[in-house]
C-alpha cells in the first residue's frame, strides 16, 4: 500500500495506541456492564415471592419494564464481549501507484488518474485528491480523472444547454443523465465510439463569481462549471447551502457530501464549461487535507460498522426502559426523578443517532437514512427534515452572522458585538430583517447569566421549529407525514409518563427535569463553534478563507478520554466532522490524529510566513470540556458588556423603561 508521506508517522505510531485505548474501554465497559447485571440479578433473588417472578402487589407493566431493562443489559454486556471489535478494512490497491479514490455508500471506489491536462475533445474532470506538480502551465500540477460522458445537448453562446432541451423537472433532469450514461456505455461495450462533443467553453473565477443568485446559481466542481439554478429548490441538502456557494469552487465541499454515484449521474446534466487553465489554484495545505480523505478511504474507515450501532441500540434500550421503570414502576419520588433523568439522558444520547443518520452516515442511503430518522421522530420528537436544512446550511455557512442559523439567536442571544454592529441585518436561513430593538437589548446585556437555564429549556424551541417546518413547507422534506404521526406519538407517550405521577407538582418536575437534563446536548452543540471566529458576509473568496481554513477557524474540538467518548456523541469531534461529515462517528478519532498532523505541518505556532499569508491565524483548537464552557461563557460576556456600553442611538439601539429602571438610569 502506498502511503501519502503526511501519513507515514500516523500509520506507524498511532494505530496501536489506538487499539490499546480501545482495549482498556472495552474491558471497562464490559465489566460495568456485568456488574449491573448482576446487581440487577441480585434485586430479583432478594425480592422474589414464592419463587414467582413476579414481585407482590407489582404491577404488570412494571415487570414488564423491568425485564425489558434487564434484557437490555444483558444484551449490551453480550455485544461488548461477543460482538466483533471495530476493524479498519483497507481497500486493495491495483498495481498502478497512481489511483485515486472516492466513496460510494460508504464504500471506497477506485479510479484511475492521468497526470496532466489532456487538450481533447474528451471531457475530463478533475480528481482533486492526488495531484503531481508537472504541468507547466499549471503550476500546482492538477490531475484529471477521464469522466463519465455527458448527455448530448445543444449548446448556446454561454454553453449552457438550451431550453428546449433542458427538462424542468429534477427528476427528469436525473433520469435524462443515468440514461445517457447507460446509452454511452452501452455503445463503447459495443465496440461503437461515443458521438464528438464540442469544446466546453471556459469561464474564469470572475466570471463564474457573477452567477451567485437564486435564481442564477453556477459552481465549480473539479475545473468544470455547472449551472444548478433549475435544481436550487429540489436539492436533497436544502436550498441554503448551494445559495452560499454560488459562484465558488465548490470541489472539497461537493467531493465531502456527496457521494461517486453522484458525480457520474447527475453532474453531467448541469455542464456548462470549464475553467481556463491557471485559474484555480491548489494551495499545499489543500492538497494534504484532500490526502487526508484519500488515506481514509484506502483504510476503508467511510464503511460504517454495524457492531457499533448494534452496541448504541443496545445502550439506548437501556436507557429508555430503565427510565419508565423507574419512573412507571416504583412509587418513590426519587425514583421518579432518576428515571426522568435516564430519560433525559436517552434523548441526548439518541440524538447522536439522529445526527448521523442526518448525515446519511449509517447506512449512506439517503433515503433510507432519512426513512430511519423519521422513525425515530417517535422517541426524540424532532424532525429529520428540518434539522437536515437547518444543519446542512450551518455546515457550509459555519459562523456566518448572516447566513448560519446556528447562531442567529437574535433577540435572545448573541456570541458577537458584530450582531448589532449595524441597526439591522438580513438573515438569509430565515429570510427575515434582524436587529437590536429594546427586548434585545434588555436580553443580550445579560445573556451570559441566564444561558445555562436556557439551555435547559431549548429542546422545546426545536419542537416548535421542527412542526413550524413541516406544516409551513410540505414539499421541503422527505416522508413528511411519516414525521408528523412519530411526532405525535412522541408526545403522547411522555406526557403519558408524566401525568402518571402521583401528584401534578410531580409531573410537571418530571418533564423540567428530563428536559433539563437533555439540554445538555444544546450546550455540546454550541461548544464547538460559539468561542470561535465569527465573521461578516460570505465566506471561499480568497486562499485565507477557503473551505478548510473556515473550517478550522470556526469550529473546535473538545478534548475528552476515550472512555467518555459516547457521551459526547461525536460533537467532541467537531473539526474532523465538518471536515468529512461522511466519515462515521466511530472512525472520527482516528481522522483526528491526521488532521492534527496537517495544520501542525502547514500552520506552525509563531510562523511569520504562516502569519502573512493567514492574518486571522489558523490552529488546531481543543480545550477540555470545561476549558471550552469558560472559554464559550466569556464570549457570551464579552457580547453581553459590549450591548450594555452602547449609547442611545448607536447600533440601532433605544433605550426601554424597563432597561431604564434595571440600570438606574434617567
Amino acid at each position: 500500500m502506498r502511503k501519502s508521506p503526511v501519513m507515514d508517522s500516523f500509520v506507524r505510531q498511532r494505530i496501536a495506541a489506538t487499539a490499546t485505548v480501545g482495549r482498556g474501554t472495552f474491558r471497562f465497559w464490559l465489566v460495568l456492564c456485568l456488574a449491573a447485571c448482576v446487581a440487577v440479578a441480585a434485586r430479583y433473588l432478594g425480592t422474589l415471592n414464592l419463587g414467582r417472578v413476579r414481585l407482590q402487589d407489582e404491577p404488570l407493566h412494571a415487570l414488564l419494564l423491568r425485564l425489558g431493562t434487564t434484557v437490555a443489559a444483558l444484551a449490551l454486556a453480550g455485544q461488548l464481549l461477543f460482538a466483533e471489535r471495530l476493524k479498519c478494512k483497507p481497500v486493495a490497491l491495483p498495481a498502478d501507484p497512481t489511483v485515486t479514490l472516492r466513496e460510494d455508500n460508504g464504500v471506497s471506489c477506485l479510479a484511475p488518474v492521468h497526470i496532466g491536462r489532456a487538450k481533447t475533445a474528451e471531457p475530463l474532470i478533475l480528481e482533486g485528491t492526488s495531484r503531481a506538480f508537472t504541468n507547466a502551465s499549471n503550476p500546482r500540477g492538477l490531475s484529471f480523472m477521464p469522466a463519465t460522458p455527458e448527455p448530448e445537448a445543444s449548446v448556446d453562446d454561454r454553453g449552457a444547454a438550451s431550453d428546449a432541451d433542458a427538462p424542468s423537472d429534477p427528476k427528469l433532469i436525473v433520469l435524462e443523465a443515468e440514461a445517457a450514461c447507460t446509452r454511452n456505455q452501452a455503445e463503447a461495450a459495443g465496440g461503437a465510439a461515443p458521438p464528438a462533443k464540442r469544446a466546453l467553453k471556459q469561464y474564469t473565477l470572475a466570471e463564474v463569481a457573477t452567477h451567485c443568485h437564486r435564481d442564477d446559481a453556477w459552481v465549480i466542481i473539479d475545473e468544470r462549471v455547472y449551472d444548478v439554478t433549475r435544481f436550487i429548490d429540489k436539492h436533497p441538502g436544502g436550498v441554503g447551502p448551494m445559495v452560499n456557494l454560488a459562484g465558488k469552487d465548490c470541489t472539497d465541499v461537493f467531493a465531502n457530501y456527496h457521494a461517486a454515484r453522484i458525480y457520474r449521474t447527475m453532474l453531467p446534466a448541469f455542464l456548462i464549461g470549464e475553467m481556463a487553465p491557471g485559474e484555480i489554484v491548489v494551495w499545499p495545505h489543500v492538497a494534504d487535507f484532500r490526502r487526508i480523505r484519500q488515506e481514509l478511504l484506502r483504510r476503508g474507515l467511510f464503511e460504517t460498522d454495524m457492531g457499533f450501532y448494534r452496541k448504541m441500540l443496545a445502550w439506548h434500550a437501556l436507557l429508555w426502559l430503565g427510565g419508565l421503570y423507574l419512573s412507571l414502576g416504583l412509587q418513590s419520588c426519587t425514583a421518579h426523578m432518576l428515571g426522568a433523568s435516564l430519560i433525559g439522558i436517552f434523548w441526548q444520547q439518541l440524538a447522536g443517532i439522529g445526527h448521523d443518520l442526518g448525515h446519511s452516515g449509517v447506512t449512506h442511503n439517503f433515503y433510507k437514512d432519512h426513512l430511519i430518522g423519521s422513525l425515530l421522530s417517535c422517541m426524540m420528537g424532532l424532525s429529520v427534515g428540518w434539522w437536515k436544512s437547518d444543519h446542512n446550511t450551518h455546515h457550509v455557512v459555519c459562523n456566518a452572522i448572516e447566513h448560519d442559523p446556528n447562531i442567529q439567536l437574535m433577540p435572545v442571544l448573541s456570541i458577537t458585538p458584530k450582531c448589532f454592529r449595524k441597526a439591522r441585518f438580513w438573515d438569509s436561513y430565515h429570510k427575515k430583517w434582524v436587529g437590536m430593538d429594546d427586548v434585545a437589548h434588555l436580553l443580550v446585556s445579560y445573556q451570559h447569566l441566564f444561558f445555562y437555564p436556557l439551555m435547559a429549556l431549548a429542546r422545546w424551541n426545536l419542537y416548535v421549529q421542527g412542526l413550524i417546518y413541516l406544516i409551513t413547507k410540505p414539499d421541503c422534506t422527505h416522508y413528511r407525514r411519516t414525521e408528523l404521526a412519530g411526532i405525535c406519538l412522541y408526545f403522547a407517550w411522555v406526557f403519558a409518563v408524566a401525568l402518571s405521577m402521583p401528584s401534578w407538582a410531580q409531573a410537571v418536575v418530571w418533564i423540567f427535569v428530563s428536559h433539563g437534563v437533555a439540554g445538555i446536548l444544546h450546550v455540546q452543540i454550541v461548544l464547538s463553534h460559539w468561542s470561535m471566529h465569527s465573521y461578516e458576509g460570505r465566506a471561499y473568496t480568497d486562499a485565507d478563507d477557503e473551505w478548510y481554513i473556515t473550517t478550522m477557524r470556526t469550529t473546535m474540538n473538545v478534548k475528552t478520554p476515550p472512555l467518555l467518548d459516547f457521551m459526547h456523541i461525536g460533537l467532541q469531534f467537531q473539526v474532523e466532522h465538518h471536515l468529512f461529515p461522511r466519515l462515521p462517528r466511530h472512525n472520527l478519532r482516528i481522522a483526528r490524529e491526521m488532521v492534527k498532523e496537517v495544520v501542525q505541518k502547514h500552520f506552525p505556532a509563531g510562523s511569520p510566513e504562516c502569519k502573512r499569508l493567514f492574518p486571522l491565524g489558523v490552529a488546531y483548537h481543543e480545550p477540555g470540556f470545561f476549558e471550552g464552557n469558560l472559554e464559550m461563557w466569556r464570549v457570551l460576556q464579552d457580547a453581553a458588556y459590549a450591548a450594555r456600553s452602547a449609547k442611545k442611538g448607536e447600533h440601532g439601539f433605544w433605550e426601554c423603561a424597563l432597561w431604564e429602571g434595571m440600570n438606574c438610569a434617567g
